[in-house]
């Protein structure tokens, strides 16, 4: 208990120096709530696959998605074991509850609580990162960079909840840009700082990963179960849904969770950077698979096919151009060829999409299952080979 209720200054962890950090109960807990971000997305996504909606869930996922980074690079920095450690990231907690409850509505009714939660969990953020420069000063360069990038957010963010349907998402994909840039614009100043703690950092964006598919996995049985009794092609169609998710995360487990980051700042943004879409289409799968699983022995909708082949093939493909940015695990050139392995199966994941016209949702599903085992088995066969 004594030490629970430590009041201490944050101090910077620098990689190996402090020895390499574990996933904690705090970042689980943390991870879980914008997990249930990512669910509402994607339940949205569902109910609206059209061009409009697929562009409502990127332009709202992918500031969620930086708010959850932003707080896992400062974690891994700062992490500790007080209280006011734990007190800070509960206040980032509720952020993203507000994120959970305003994403069905979209850019719409609720966009201004939505606009509100990202801009109070980055007031958040700004205030532990100069909370931390108070006590480190080689700290406060760095966060009043934050700062300055922070305001300008905050500004497109207001504008975009006084403006008019119309003009609202200009000034979202002004803030978005905003946000994307701010890691480059501070690579020096983070590399100032010595290195992140690559494995911890590994393992806590495999852990989000993993958290992301069980939520919609879940989902996907409250879907099921919503209306009525599910049929047993609805059963299939069910569990073939989390078996293609099971073959995800195997995928990435077996080629990207747990293994260090190569060194350097741009590996480290290229790791940050393509963690983003490969989230999205993780979550887009269970948009996918939310319309599947209630038309077991029916043709599934065009659009419906699409998205769930697309981010399907995405998701596989993004998982090996991941790898590139990780230490090799034994022979150089190994990585490269295990990469490249995931090239044909995202392409036939894709293709199906298109060709797939008139299926049920079985048999395309069953298709989908046999590519991911493709790339399944191939990563192993590479991996005991090399």
């Amino acid at each position: 208990m004594a030490g629970f209720l430590r009041w201490e200054p944050p101090r910077l962890h620098i990689g190996a120096e402090s020895g390499e950090a574990k996933v904690t109960s705090v970042d689980l807990f943390y991870d879980l709530v914008f997990a249930v971000v990512m669910a509402q997305l994607a339940t949205a996504l569902a109910e609206d696959i059209s061009p409009a909606g697929l562009l409502t869930f990127v332009v709202l996922a992918i500031p969620a998605i930086r708010l959850w980074i932003s707080q896992t690079l400062y974690s891994d920095r700062f992490e500790a074991l007080d209280v006011s450690y734990r007190l800070f990231v509960f206040s980032a907690m509720l952020p993203a509850a507000g994120l959970a409850i305003a994403a069905p509505t979209g850019l719409g009714a609720g966009f201004a609580l939505y606009a509100l939660s990202v801009v109070a969990g980055r007031v958040v953020l700004v205030g532990q990162w100069l909370r931390s420069g108070r006590h480190e000063p080689r700290v406060m360069p760095l966060a009043l960079r934050y700062l300055a990038f922070y305001v300008v957010e905050a500004a497109c963010w207001g504008a975009a909840v006084a403006s008019a349907n119309e003009a609202r998402l200009s000034f979202v994909v002004a803030a978005i840009a905003a946000d994307l840039v701010l890691p480059l614009m501070t690579t020096r100043r983070q590399g100032e700082l010595g290195e992140f703690s690559r494995e911890h950092l590994s393992d806590r964006f495999g852990a989000f990963f993993l958290i992301v598919l069980g939520q919609l996995v879940i989902v996907a049985i409250l879907i099921m179960t919503r209306d009525r009794q599910p049929s047993p092609a609805d059963l299939a169609a069910g569990a073939l849904s989390f078996a293609l998710a099971f073959v995800l995360w195997w995928v990435y487990v077996d080629h990207v969770a747990g293994r260090p980051l190569r060194p350097g700042p741009p590996w480290n943004a290229a790791w940050v950077y393509l963690h983003i879409p490969l989230f999205m289409s993780a979550a887009a799968v269970g948009s996918g698979v939310f319309t599947f699983v209630t038309r077991g022995e029916r043709a599934v909708p065009e659009a419906a096919r699409l998205l769930l082949c697309g981010s399907f093939g995405l998701a596989l493909l993004l998982t090996g151009i991941v790898e590139v940015t990780l230490v090799p695990l034994r022979l150089e050139g190994r990585l490269q060829r295990t990469t490249l392995i995931h090239v044909v199966p995202a392409a036939l994941s894709i293709a199906l999409g298109f060709l797939g016209r008139g299926l049920p949702a079985i048999p395309l599903m069953l298709v989908m299952l046999a590519i991911g085992l493709i790339a399944l088995a191939s990563g192993e066969y590479v991996r005991a080979t090399v």
